[in-house]
């Protein structure tokens, strides 16, 4: 119910959010496209931040304004990462023009494959088991294991666990709920 989303509050999502990197190496989060108090909390705890869009204007120049608002805020544009969806579906912007708008590269694309993504959701079986030779599955593992990799790296050198290790909070941001 859209009236009781409304009232939580960002102290209660940063606690949850809290809870769930107690418990999990990875949170990967569905997250607003907005800066209100609930996206703060969420900026505030992330270690990366993934903003998905496609190859339309309307989709770059919800991107381009989201950047624009997470550098006045004062969060670290260093952590974004723009994730291309349907990459290679008949487009008249190229991937080149999007990055040379936005100032960054496409760090990952994930391909056209929408009968695939549906048929996963509908029958509610992960890629991996619905579609394990997908080109879309094997975008997402590649994905998975890049951030993976990138978050090790960052724990090379470091001593061994006496202290705990942070978790990994990573949201992905998507462009279709700021075109509707």
């Amino acid at each position: 119910d859209v009236e009781q989303s409304q009232r939580i509050s960002a102290a209660q999502t940063a606690g949850v959010l809290a809870a769930l990197l107690e418990h999990y190496d990875f949170v990967v989060l569905d997250g607003p496209v907005r800066l209100d108090p609930t996206a703060q909390a969420v900026f505030s705890m992330t270690d990366i931040y993934l903003i998905v869009l496609q190859l339309l204007v309307p989709a770059v120049r919800n991107t381009d304004r989201l950047l624009r608002e997470l550098g006045r805020g004062g969060y670290n544009l260093d952590q974004v990462r723009l994730v291309c969806n349907r990459s290679d579906a008949g487009r008249l912007l190229e991937p080149a023009d999007v990055e040379a708008t936005l100032g960054r590269s496409i760090t990952w694309s994930l391909p056209d494959d929408w009968k695939t993504a549906v048929t996963s959701v509908n029958v509610g079986a992960p890629l991996l088991e619905s579609a394990p030779k997908s080109k879309l599955r094997a975008a997402f593992q590649d994905m998975a294991a890049s951030i993976a990799r990138r978050a090790s790296a960052t724990d090379v050198g470091k001593p061994a666990a006496k202290e705990p290790t942070r978790k990994k909070l990573i949201p992905f941001f998507s462009e279709r709920r700021a075109e509707v």
